[in-house]
């Protein structure tokens, strides 16, 4: 039995009735009593009743019911999204919603998932490229590349190889370019050497941006202390805002008149774990 899609369903209460037959084939004792355990939940006829769509499922058991199903990204603003559409009584309202579902579907149709070890290249500059070449109004040679990124021609023709050996974009008749695929989904693994080599590029790119125009350039320093939970929970929620905001500004698929902007996340420890003295 295949675990349930969230993005092939229309209706919350029927997604989360199949993940509960799933979850039952998958573990035999598993129950709405365990499954009360599993999600913090009083009361075992509420949660059966709001799967079974008897009952309003409330924010709180929504975000809960998002984080015991794992989801991430885009999948989990879909959930969110769904509960929300499955609930409201506003046709206005479930129009809007409806728009912005089909916007993360036809985003997972467009996109391609990239393997790391089929990255090989650190290089900002070549995923910058693919990006821009994913926008549909306007077309770009070599030579028009060159000045939007002030990089030499030989510069550009390197990255344009490399996305053409990849099949991440492919040359038009008239010597233009175009991508393949609106948009890449590059695996995430941390740890890996060409993953971290790239986002150090970006950052001495980002250093090299510091004393530009400050109306082009924004940066922001916070210090929080956390425990390791709340340090994950702490970037998931970053993590699936910045897919949010990436989703609601990209939709437009249009380039001219704007910019290129790239945005930078990081986070790391400044201190050892904190003693009580």
């Amino acid at each position: 039995m295949v675990k349930p899609n969230v993005k092939n369903y229309l209706n919350c209460y029927l997604y989360l009735q199949d993940i509960y037959q799933f979850s039952k084939h998958s573990t035999p004792d598993f129950s709405y009593q365990s499954w009360c355990y599993s999600l913090d939940v009083k009361s075992k006829s509420y949660l059966r009743f709001a799967i079974l769509g008897k009952r309003k499922i409330s924010p709180e058991l929504c975000s809960k019911l998002a984080k015991w199903l794992s989801l991430e990204g885009t999948d989990s603003e879909y959930f969110l999204l769904l509960v929300e559409y499955s609930q409201s009584t506003s046709d206005e309202i479930k129009k809007t919603l409806s728009q912005k579902m089909l916007q993360h579907i036809r985003l997972d149709q467009s996109q391609i998932k990239v393997n790391i070890e089929k990255l090989t290249t650190s290089e900002p500059l070549f995923i910058q490229i693919r990006d821009l070449l994913s926008f549909s109004d306007c077309k770009h040679t070599a030579q028009s590349l060159s000045r939007l990124f002030n990089k030499t021609e030989t510069e550009i023709q390197t990255a344009l190889d490399f996305l053409q050996d990849k099949k991440w974009i492919q040359k038009n008749n008239d010597q233009t370019w175009m991508a393949t695929n609106q948009s890449i989904k590059i695996e995430d693994d941390q740890g890996n050497s060409i993953i971290q080599a790239f986002h150090e590029n970006s950052l001495k790119e980002a250093l090299q941006h510091l004393k530009t125009n400050d109306l082009e350039r924004k940066f922001r320093c916070l210090h929080l202390a956390l425990s390791e939970s709340e340090f994950t929970e702490f970037h998931q929620k970053v993590s699936d805002y910045m897919t949010q905001l990436f989703n609601e500004f990209s939709t437009s698929q249009t380039s001219i008149g704007k910019k290129l902007f790239q945005i930078n996340y990081n986070i790391s420890p400044r201190t050892q774990f904190i003693d009580a003295e």
